[in-house]
C-alpha cells in the first residue's frame, strides 16, 4: 500500500472516531459517561480482560501498540475491518503522540503521524505482511485527551460503496461512503460517512433535511464552529447528522445512529 493511502486511512478514521465521540460527549458527563458504557457494552469502570502471562489488556484493537502508561483501556467496536478502544489521559496531545512515536521507533517500526493542532491528532504504521494498520487517534476536550486505539484494513474500508444505515435515505451523489458498526447487539451504533462534490454546504444541509423529513423524522437544525448539524428523531429512534467541508473542497456527512435503531 503506498504511504498516501495510509495517511488517508488514518485521516478518515480519525475524522470518524472524533465526530462520533464529540456526539456523544456534547451532553452533560454524566450522560455522556452513560452512553461510552453503551457503546462499550458494558460499565466504563469494570476491568478488561486480561492476558495472564503479559498482564495486557486482550483486545484485538491495542495489539501491536505499545501499552500506554496508566491507561484503562475499554473496548468500543470488533469487526473484522475494524476493532476500535478507548482511554482517557491528563496527558497533553502531544505527549500522547511523543511516547507512541517513540516506542515505535524503538521497536524498530517507522510510524505514519500528524498533529493537526493542541486538540487532535494521530500516529500508527501499517503492518506490510498482512496490511493492517495500527493508528492512535488523539483529540482532546473537556479537560481531557481521548485517546482511540485501533486496529483495521485500509484498503477494504476505503474500498467505500457502504449503504446508509437502515431507515436512513440515500441522498443522491454521495461518493466515497463508508459505514461502520460501534458495539454489538441492542446497544450498537452505527456510523455511515459520505462525500458530495460541487455542492454548498447549504445544498447538502438541505437535501438531507428534505430527505430525512420524508422518511417521516422530526428534524432539528443547530449549528456547531459555524458547521450545520441536524438531529433527527422517529418512533422512538434518533440520529445525528454533522456536515462540514472537508480538506478536498468536498462536503462530508457523518451520520450516527443510536442504539436500536432501525427501519419501522
Amino acid at each position: 500500500m503506498r504511504p498516501l493511502r495510509v495517511l488517508v486511512g488514518a485521516a478518515v478514521l480519525g475524522t470518524v472516531l472524533g465526530t462520533t465521540f464529540a456526539f456523544r460527549r456534547e451532553a452533560e458527563d454524566e450522560k455522556a459517561r452513560q452512553a461510552l458504557e453503551e457503546a462499550a457494552g458494558g460499565e466504563v469502570g469494570s476491568s478488561p480482560e486480561l492476558d495472564d502471562k503479559s498482564g495486557l489488556v486482550k483486545l484485538a484493537a491495542v495489539q501491536g501498540l505499545p501499552p500506554y502508561p496508566g491507561a484503562h483501556v475499554r473496548p468500543i467496536s470488533s469487526a473484522d475491518e475494524l476493532d476500535v478502544a478507548w482511554f482517557s489521559t491528563k496527558d497533553s496531545v502531544e505527549q500522547v503522540l511523543s511516547f507512541y512515536e517513540r516506542e515505535l521507533v524503538d521497536k524498530g517500526v517507522m510510524p505514519v503521524s500528524h498533529q493537526y493542532s493542541e486538540h487532535a491528532g494521530y500516529a500508527g504504521y501499517l503492518d506490510l505482511p498482512d496490511r493492517r494498520m495500527h493508528l492512535v487517534s488523539v483529540i482532546r476536550q473537556s479537560g481531557e485527551t481521548l485517546v482511540f486505539p485501533s486496529t483495521s484494513l485500509p484498503e477494504k474500508m476505503l474500498a467505500g460503496g457502504a449503504a446508509p444505515p437502515a431507515g436512513v435515505p440515500n441522498i443522491a451523489g454521495a461518493e466515497s461512503t463508508l459505514g461502520f458498526d460501534l458495539g454489538g447487539g441492542p446497544d450498537k451504533r452505527q456510523v455511515w460517512l459520505a462525500t458530495y462534490a460541487n455542492q454548498s454546504l447549504e445544498q447538502v444541509t438541505a437535501a438531507w433535511r428534505s430527505g430525512l423529513e420524508g422518511n417521516g423524522w422530526q428534524v432539528k437544525r443547530t449549528e456547531e464552529q459555524g458547521e450545520p448539524r441536524l438531529a433527527a428523531e422517529r418512533a422512538g429512534s434518533s440520529l445525528q447528522v454533522a456536515i462540514r467541508r472537508d480538506p478536498g473542497e468536498k462536503v462530508a456527512v457523518y451520520v450516527t445512529t443510536a442504539p436500536g435503531m432501525g427501519a419501522p
